[in-house]
């Protein structure tokens, strides 16, 4: 989780975030992960070999860059705003919703500004604007209206959000749901209009 490397020594970049884990997973939280991962019933799939097609392919050459293995970081906080803030970094929400060039490289003061495709069977969804703007953010959200998108993926006008992995986040206890509501709200408001989704009829 650490170094972004397979046990055979290859790269799990660009699908595996170990950057992230790597920065915010304390060593009790990792073995966390892996004591669950070792519950799991095995199942014998091979995925074929992983391709980045051109031009992504150009752009990865650099990544993962070389680490020596890091220090862990310290313990998950308690404190509610901390811990959403750390819930936030855990969960990657900044891979799907930070605003990208076409080098999926952040763009400067569009963290959380969303604007990413995702296509599937659905069609195409663009990652929302979970800045607190009013406008074009979840700024006129309310805690319920951010806690139903957490629990159900259901959007506040009423709306499946495709593409949210809401399912994986359901699971979340309460306190810790609200943790994430506490650190949505300190994101500094951006305005950014997200596309709208174009699904398949």
């Amino acid at each position: 989780m650490r170094e972004g490397v397979s046990r055979d020594g290859r790269p799990l970049f660009p699908m595996m975030p170990y950057p992230t884990y790597a920065a915010a997973l304390d060593d009790d939280s990792a073995l966390a992960i892996i004591a669950y991962l070792r519950t799991l019933k095995p199942i014998k799939n091979n995925p074929g070999r992983f391709e980045v097609a051109f031009p992504i392919s150009m752009f990865v050459r650099a990544a993962p860059k070389p680490v020596a293995t890091p220090a862990p970081p310290p313990p998950s906080p308690t404190d509610t705003l901390a811990r959403g803030q750390w819930l936030l970094k855990v969960g990657s929400c900044n891979d799907c919703h930070d605003s990208v060039n076409e080098r999926h490289e952040p763009l400067p003061g569009k963290t959380l500004a969303g604007g990413q495709p995702f296509y599937g069977d659905y069609g195409v969804v663009y990652t929302a604007n979970i800045t607190s703007d009013k406008a074009t953010g979840i700024g006129a959200y309310s805690d319920e209206d951010i806690l139903r998108v957490l629990r159900q993926g259901i959007g506040k006008a009423g709306r499946p959000l495709y593409g949210m992995p809401w399912p994986y986040y359901k699971g979340l206890s309460d306190d810790d749901k609200r943790a994430l509501v506490a650190a949505l709200r300190t994101v500094t408001p951006v305005s950014n209009i997200v596309p709208a989704a174009v699904l398949k009829k």
